[in-house]
């Protein structure tokens, strides 16, 4: 992204290329919507983007939890299961394997074709007192192991970050957190090293086999309610790049030199890399002088921010408010929830889909 040209030809360049980008109108319709009757706790795409996992992520009484399949299209339900514990679990996560063909549900990692539970992950002793509430953070790139938050009835500063086996369902080693507790989230960097979240803003960078810590971040954002638990963390193709966000705001983060980039407030929502990771695209309001809804003089947008360097590269109206949006299964489809409804969004970007340009 960054180019080494005559000085005369990048300011042309950079004319041209502001210019073509500030005549396209980039745009978002909502071609599809599906309320599901029960609060969505987590989405997330599969199958090589022709389904979403939805699900309401608890485990209440006999009813178990709810877990449905949508058809990508048309947002009509494929499958559905119920999954069941003796504890009233709650997630707000789903790990999807590399494989997109299995996903992680609390503890129970299940085949999608046919939604049979494949093997359970053994949670005993993974917490040193009290009973346990398992939340899949994520599946590693070689598809071998999962990252668990392990949380304690008892106390979160019980709560552990565990990797597990897949194919054995056990325990291969818990992480140090060193304090760090509660969690908002955690994933993998890559299939050595780990990174998590913690709800005091920190942004740390662990080993797999705890050798190496880093802090990435002591300024990431912070965790103020529950409803943040739909904090996001997402990992550029190159690795360069590690986005975390929350409800109200997102840092971006350099992995290798360990700094922030940029940062931005959110209106509502995850920050989400579209475009080949090139771009990130989240919710933003702007202030009108005169009121455009019956509820204020706020105008809700999307905004397309460049990931290299925070540069906003568009903002165009949206209609409704997101709990969080994630990218479909190409580059002009997302898809946001917002209560009890999932919509199918289909974004229209103009010149921001022209690749970058050959270094010269």
């Amino acid at each position: 992204m960054i180019f080494r040209l005559g000085l005369k030809f990048c300011f042309v360049v950079a004319i041209v290329t502001v210019a073509a980008i500030a005549n396209a109108v980039p745009t978002v319709t909502v071609i599809a919507n599906r309320s599901l009757g029960f609060r969505v706790a987590f989405l997330a795409m599969a199958q090589n983007g022709k389904t979403l996992i939805v699900g309401d992520g608890r485990t209440i009484a006999d009813a178990g939890s709810r877990v449905l399949l949508l058809n990508h299209e048309t947002l009509d339900e494929k499958a559905t299961t119920r999954i069941k514990a003796d504890l009233p679990w709650s997630s707000h996560s789903v790990a999807v394997a590399p494989d997109q063909q299995h996903a992680l549900v609390f503890n129970r990692y299940i085949t999608l074709d046919t939604l049979a539970t494949t093997n359970v992950l053994d949670l005993k002793n993974v917490v040193a007192e009290g009973n346990v509430r398992p939340e899949p953070f994520a599946i590693s790139p070689d598809g071998k192991s999962a990252l668990v938050n392990v949380n304690s009835y008892i106390d979160s500063k019980l709560d552990s970050l565990a990797v597990f086996d897949l194919k054995s369902g056990k325990i291969k080693r818990t992480i140090d957190l060193s304090g760090e507790q509660p969690l908002c989230n955690a994933c993998f960097l890559d299939d050595r090293e780990i990174a998590f979240h913690a709800a005091n803003g920190h942004v740390v960078a662990v080993g797999v086999d705890a050798k190496r810590r880093r802090v990435l971040s002591r300024n990431g954002p912070r965790m103020f309610s529950d409803v943040a638990s739909n904090s996001y963390m997402a990992v550029s193709s190159d690795g360069q790049y590690l986005v975390v966000s929350s409800y109200g705001s997102f840092v971006v983060l350099d992995v290798s030199r360990e700094k922030e980039v940029f940062r931005k407030t959110t209106e509502r929502g995850n920050a989400v890399p579209i475009l080949g990771g090139r771009f990130l695209v989240y919710q933003n309001v702007r202030r009108s002088r005169a009121p455009l809804t019956p509820g204020g003089f706020y105008r809700p947008l999307f905004t397309c921010v460049r990931t290299a360097d925070g540069k906003t590269m568009a903002e165009f109206e949206r209609e409704g408010r997101y709990d969080a949006i994630i990218a479909g299964e190409d580059e002009t489809i997302s898809y946001g929830v917002n209560d009890k409804t999932v919509s199918r969004l289909r974004f229209q970007w103009g010149n921001l889909l022209q690749p970058d340009k050959p270094e010269r």
